[in-house]
């Protein structure tokens, strides 16, 4: 996934799901979600090697870019996205040569309330949902634009395997022509509905919809495996 697609992704919460506008069934914790991508491998021992070390050019290169991007006029954003998108590219083909898991992308998301802060590579911004309103912090860049809160899909019947002591349901989600195997936890916020902006690309916008933290993502792109994995840490009691 381009952008947050992601991924190290922590999100510190005082949360309730947003039904109606209306917060119930407070959660506090922390969730860490990883994206990574994996290859069915077949390279040589010199083959891996190069690649493995072009893995740390690019992984730079894409940091940079990503840095860069919300800095930049909307003309130059295009640009810079196409080049985000070749190197999405580059690291299929890297995982599909090395078969292993290698990291993609890293985003932080902190919540309070109904107030999100989401970082990663580039500034940060914080939403907030009970105003209708997310600005940059530390940015001097357009306003961006908070969508609503999304309708949510219906949730699954398929009974999935324990997660972090939670029982998860097992559904398949079609975005853009492509099957997305994803496991989700109907009683922990979905950070995609939460931080969700006008303009998301069609995987966070399609995630969105999922009734709950989506615990487990995962897709085929080309001969690679995309996966994304949540971790969580209830925080201690008050």
């Amino acid at each position: 996934m381009r952008g947050p697609a992601l991924i190290l992704l922590v999100l510190t919460t005082v949360w309730g799901h947003l039904r109606g506008g209306e917060a119930t069934n407070a959660w506090s914790g922390t969730i860490t979600l990883v994206e990574r991508i994996a290859g069915p491998g077949g390279g040589s021992a010199a083959e891996r090697q190069e690649l493995s070390e072009y893995h740390q050019i690019l992984k730079e290169r894409i940091r940079r870019a990503r840095e860069e991007l919300p800095t930049r006029p909307r003309v130059l954003q295009r640009l810079i996205k196409e080049d985000l998108a070749g190197f999405q590219s580059e690291l299929e083909r890297i995982a599909t040569a090395l078969g292993e898991e290698i990291p993609v992308n890293e985003t932080r998301f902190i919540l309070r309330g109904t107030t999100l802060v989401v970082s990663g590579d580039g500034p940060a911004i914080q939403i907030d949902r009970a105003a209708g309103t997310a600005r940059w912090l530390g940015a001097k860049l357009d306003i961006p634009l908070l969508a609503p809160m999304p309708a949510k899909v219906e949730l699954p019947a398929k009974i999935g395997p324990i997660f972090h002591g939670r029982q998860t349901r097992a559904m398949t989600l079609r975005i853009d022509s492509r099957d997305f195997q994803i496991l989700i936890v109907p009683d922990l916020p979905n950070p995609f509905a939460l931080g969700l902006l006008v303009g998301a690309d069609p995987e966070y916008a399609a995630l969105a919809t999922v009734p709950g933290l989506p615990a487990r993502v995962e897709w085929q792109s080309g001969q690679a495996t995309r996966i994304w994995v949540a971790q969580i840490e209830p925080a201690p009691p008050r």
